[in-house]
């Protein structure tokens, strides 16, 4: 068998805050948000990385390449919907 790499990775967690997507007027260059096509909001702010956070809090990511990421990147969530004020 020969090397083997971690090429990606899924993490599923939960906000402590509920989300209003009422909140969200606009799609932006960051963050879309068209219920129409996806019942989720998708914040691409992380190439290669996508993050969905849907209706119950829930947030998915995809794309991660390591675990350092992983901490970054909720770490900047957490902020992004504070400051975007998504939650409730």
């Amino acid at each position: 068998m020969s090397k083997m790499t971690v090429d990606n990775m899924v993490i599923s967690t939960q906000l402590s805050e509920c989300v209003s997507f009422s909140k969200i007027h606009t799609s932006s260059y960051n963050l879309c948000y068209e219920p129409e096509l996806f019942f989720a909001a998708l914040l691409s702010s992380w190439s290669p990385v996508h993050v969905a956070i849907f209706h119950n809090s829930k947030v998915i990511v995809t794309g991660l390449k390591s675990h350092l990421q992983v901490e970054t990147i909720l770490d900047h969530l957490i902020d992004y919907v504070h400051t975007q004020q998504i939650v409730k």
